[in-house]
């Protein structure tokens, strides 16, 4: 009887997270995208600012958008225990900065058009490649471990402090600094 019981155990558990897949989540304008406490968000170039939480529970999920414009995504509101499965997908016209707090990845599906400018931030780990979102000038960090790589066409202001590395592609002109560890170095 045990044997026929989990089975059917496994399918009531599965079933509300499959529901949760791929919902439409209804924002106000941002302007920038900070992941923080893990997961993973996808940006995509379109005409329309949209929000898709792919994989996570959208009853626990923080996914908000801050007064100075900033859509903040993580798994958990508050703290959560376990490893908390959540993915989003991003859609906007522009952007202005990216930031990956406390773990996390971050990266860009299909090609954006070029930006004025651009401010990336990684901290407490996590990675940023953000090689297909030109900008004429980008200012990006890596604080206390992560990777960074970006793509700047006039000019970058790099920074990496407590290890952690940036990379970047175009030809800008670069001024960098760094301490306790960690690279800033053309990926061309």
């Amino acid at each position: 009887m045990l044997k026929s019981i989990l089975p059917a155990l496994a399918l009531i558990v599965a079933a509300p997270t499959a529901a949760l897949a791929d919902q439409v989540i209804h924002v106000p304008p941002f302007r920038t995208v900070e992941v923080h406490g893990g997961g993973h968000a996808t940006l995509r170039h379109g005409d329309r600012q949209r929000v898709v939480l792919i994989k996570g529970d959208p009853s626990i999920a923080d996914i908000r958008v801050t007064g100075d414009g900033t859509l903040v995504l993580s798994p958990c509101k508050d703290w959560c225990w376990g490893n908390q499965k959540f993915e989003v997908e991003v859609t906007t016209p522009a952007i202005a900065g990216v930031s990956v707090h406390g773990g996390g990845e971050m990266d860009v599906d299909g090609r954006f058009p070029r930006q004025p400018s651009l401010k990336v931030s990684v901290h407490g780990g996590g990675d940023a490649d953000l090689r297909n979102l030109p900008a004429d000038n980008v200012a990006a960090e890596v604080h206390g471990g992560g990777d960074a790589e970006v793509r700047a066409e006039r000019t970058l202001t790099a920074e990496v402090h407590g290890g952690g590395d940036l990379h970047f592609w175009g030809h800008p002109r670069v001024s960098s600094s760094t301490s306790g560890g960690g690279d800033i170095e053309s990926g061309e």
